[in-house]
């Protein structure tokens, strides 16, 4: 099961994972660093994400498969107040605390995995990975679904990441 968060957290990262368009994964190898964003599905309990055969990213995971994936849900800069508001509690120093931490911040909420990067070598296991990428990414297209199978998996390599280390965080300003 999940390590570090409670099973209502666990539900609002899952949330998070799932509406999200795409991850930022981090790699690292001796002196060098190296990260970028990837499309991605959760099924069940594990994160997947695809790529090609070759590549810095493939590079990377052959020396290190132990990654950080980065997930950035909902953020918004908060508009609690309007001009008149503001201009009050800018004159009351006594408010100046609450005046910066609503006003001068962001509400987000975020999602952070770090874990090893298993690929996935199972043709069908790729084939239902590849399967729930595509329903997440391009629902109306799954009856050509057969295209990309046949165009792609033979040069696709699939990782799956477990979602056992986890964290979620949020922070929501309100008046």
């Amino acid at each position: 099961m999940v390590n570090y968060i409670d099973k209502e957290k666990i539900i609002r990262a899952y949330e998070v994972i799932d509406n999200a368009q795409y991850a930022v994964i981090s790699m690292a190898y001796h002196n060098e660093s190296y990260a970028i964003p990837v499309s991605m599905v959760r099924v069940e309990d594990n994160l997947f994400f695809h790529t090609g055969q070759k590549g810095k990213k493939i590079d990377f995971l052959e020396k290190n498969p132990f990654i950080n994936i980065t997930i950035v849900g909902n953020t918004h800069v908060p508009n609690l107040y309007n001009s008149y508001q503001a201009e009050a509690m800018a004159a009351d120093t006594s408010k100046h605390g609450k005046f910066v931490n609503s006003v001068f911040t962001t509400n987000y909420e975020s999602v952070i995995i770090n874990d090893k990067a298993i690929e996935l070598t199972d043709v069908d296991h790729k084939v239902d990975v590849m399967r729930a990428l595509c329903q997440k990414y391009t629902p109306n297209m799954m009856d050509y679904f057969n295209i990309p199978i046949k165009r792609s998996l033979s040069v696709t390599k699939i990782f799956k990441i477990s979602l056992t280390n986890i964290s979620f965080k949020n922070k929501e300003v309100k008046s």
